[in-house]
């Protein structure tokens, strides 16, 4: 993935983002976390120039901001890691200092390369920190790494290295939601080129229990087509009885006010409906010529 690639879109995100109101108290409760720990975080920054509220992003998401487990992965410092990366540091056998584990982290990483740390830099980097599986392999779903917690996000994770699940809803804060709140809290934590207040492109806020009423929503049945579509025939039928030629057979006259007659001239004109969306030149042709008889129909009649 290149960062130039991808700029653009961190930009728009960032500025369109809006924190839901239920992830609010977390939010509030792990940015202060993170703030709290900011003399720790600026040890290791003066060792890697990583910004430390970048460093201070990372540990929550990795390990709840526990200094008992490695920056890398979130597994204990007793030892080397065991998951992905497995085997950090590469050097000594634990039980490790956090601040070294730390370094060991962002370093491998190459964090200490990037000269100037803007929000989309800070987006581009946390997500290959994380790894790029949903945008590779679910593109349809925006990394929760980044974004649980606000309105780009509504379900879909990976619950264990490898492991998909698209009905899981992330239920941890993503780094950019803590960011935007750090931010409104510490006047020191200023990316550059940030926007302090982004101004939000949506109108409203989609709270995550929107995405499954309208998955449950049900389609309009046919039968509902049927009753509905087949009162305005019956309408148009009593308002201008010229137009419906003597040929239609008297059982489907007589049966109109039946529910089941309905339903079968309902099923009628939705197939009629199918056929007219998949030929709408003929179908626009037809509807002209039955307005047209119509019409002519209406003028003759007229004294």
């Amino acid at each position: 993935m290149k960062f130039e690639k991808l700029k653009g879109e961190y930009t728009q995100l960032w500025a369109s983002m809006m924190t839901r109101t239920s992830f609010k108290p977390a939010v509030e409760a792990s940015a202060s976390k993170i703030i709290a720990n900011k003399e720790r975080y600026q040890s290791v920054s003066e060792m890697t120039k990583v910004p430390w509220y970048v460093i201070g992003l990372i540990h929550q998401m990795e390990g709840g901001c526990s200094f008992g487990s490695h920056l890398h992965n979130g597994d204990s410092l007793a030892r080397r890691t065991v998951h992905v990366p497995a085997n950090r540091p590469t050097t000594g056998y634990g039980p490790f200092r956090w601040e070294v584990s730390a370094c060991d982290a962002l370093l491998m990483k190459s964090l200490d390369t990037i000269s100037e740390w803007t929000i989309e830099r800070i987006c581009f980097e946390l997500e290959r920190y994380n790894g790029w599986g949903y945008r590779r392999f679910h593109p349809t779903t925006l990394t929760p790494y980044l974004w649980s917690g606000t309105t780009h996000y509504a379900r879909g994770k990976y619950v264990a290295d490898g492991q998909w699940d698209s009905t899981h809803a992330s239920k941890q804060t993503g780094a950019m939601a803590l960011l935007k709140r750090m931010m409104e809290m510490d006047e020191s934590i200023r990316p550059v080129g940030a926007v302090v207040t982004p101004k939000p492109l949506q109108p409203a806020e989609t709270a995550p229990d929107s995405f499954v009423k309208a998955e449950q929503k049900a389609p309009v049945s046919r039968p509902t087509v049927a009753v509905g579509t087949t009162a305005a025939v019956i309408a148009v039928t009593e308002a201008a009885p010229a137009i419906i030629p003597p040929a239609v057979p008297d059982a489907i006259t007589q049966g109109i006010s039946n529910v089941g007659a309905w339903k079968g001239v309902g099923e009628t004109l939705w197939a009629f409906r199918d056929w007219a969306l998949h030929q709408p030149t003929m179908a626009g042709a037809v509807t002209i010529t039955v307005a047209g008889f119509y019409l002519w129909s209406k003028k003759k009649a007229a004294p």
